[in-house]
């Protein structure tokens, strides 16, 4: 690339490739990259994602007169981050990437939430998953009986008499 100057004359570009500082901030819901671009404008920097879940970050800016310093940083996203939802915030001269994670639920939390059992019915969770439902099917049909048999109770004890 070069540039024009008043005569006319082309001056070519003198470029300084350089590693930005960079940073994880690992989160359980979240892992964030920090690049520290101080002399940089948002601007001057580009990210994207390709589909092959590649992160790149370019950033270029003129130093001077013919010279430019520029970077070019390419991260493999990683499999558990939903990459439709990966932004980037520039602050105070830090890019900040986030990249959410997939939430992931354990078997056992799966089944006492849904309370099915599911195909690992070998399982000590499955197991104790099926003893509670069957508790729970004989508490909930003892507890009708005992309502039903208190209701006839009290209708029976205190009911007027009927007298004619």
């Amino acid at each position: 690339m070069a540039c024009a100057t008043k005569a006319g004359a082309t001056v070519p570009h003198s470029y300084a490739d350089f590693e930005p500082f960079c940073i994880w901030k690992r989160e359980e819901e979240c892992d964030t990259l920090i690049i520290d671009l101080q002399e940089f404008r948002k601007d001057q920097l580009k990210v994207q994602i390709d589909n092959q879940g590649t992160l790149t970050v370019t950033g270029e800016r003129q130093k001077d007169g013919t010279s430019w310093s520029r970077f070019c940083r390419q991260i493999k996203i990683p499999k558990e981050c939903k990459a439709n939802e990966i932004c980037a915030k520039f602050i105070c001269g830090r890019l900040h990437i986030l990249m959410p994670k997939k939430v992931v639920v354990p078997v056992e939390k799966e089944l006492w939430t849904t309370g099915e059992c599911v195909p690992c019915c070998g399982s000590k969770a499955a197991k104790w998953m099926s003893k509670i439902n069957k508790t729970m099917v004989v508490n909930v049909v003892l507890a009708i009986a005992v309502g039903v048999a208190l209701g006839a109770y009290a209708e029976c004890k205190y009911r007027p008499l009927i007298t004619h």
